[in-house]
């Protein structure tokens, strides 16, 4: 079982180190040391470590943590070992962290196009494809897949799993 908790700066070389591993690169975007400082400095931000018998397997950046938009972003998503499956379950106690400790009614997340096994996995959860957006070039695209995940659809995802 995975339990997640609020990361701390202490934690920053292990998010950068999971961002850099190999089969990354393309898929998730990574952060210089100066970028993850600056976001831990910024209450809207929230980074959780999820851990499986005591050792860090991965990590999740939320960002609007706690806004009045009634919209959570979930920037990042890397787990450290993906053979293991276990990528779903992180992302799925990170969003009951943010239904129970946010007013957030929706929580989006972007994916690039390319990305089918990250696709599914997120539909798996409730996320549902709600358009196309325009990215900021990043790891090398311009584009990108909006998902989103309702609060009531999230409960009874929740509830029927």
């Amino acid at each position: 079982m995975i339990e997640i908790v609020r990361a701390t700066e202490a934690d920053i070389p292990f998010v950068m180190a999971t961002e850099r591993l190999p089969g990354n690169q393309g898929l998730v975007g990574r952060w210089e040391q100066d970028e993850h400082r600056r976001a831990f400095a910024d209450p809207t931000n929230a980074y959780f470590l999820g851990h499986m018998d005591g050792a860090p397997i991965g990590f999740v950046i939320v960002q609007d943590w706690a806004t009045n938009s009634g919209w959570t972003l979930i920037r990042r998503i890397i787990v450290a070992e993906r053979a293991k499956k276990i990528g779903r379950e992180l992302l799925s106690r990170v969003i009951d962290a943010i239904f129970a400790e946010t007013q957030a009614t929706r929580v989006w997340l972007n994916v690039f196009p390319h990305n089918e096994r990250a696709q599914r996995a997120y539909s798996a959860i409730g996320f549902r494809f709600e358009d196309r957006a325009k990215y900021a070039a990043t790891a090398g695209h311009s584009e990108s897949l909006l998902m989103v995940l309702q609060r009531a659809a999230w409960k009874t995802e929740a509830s029927a799993g």
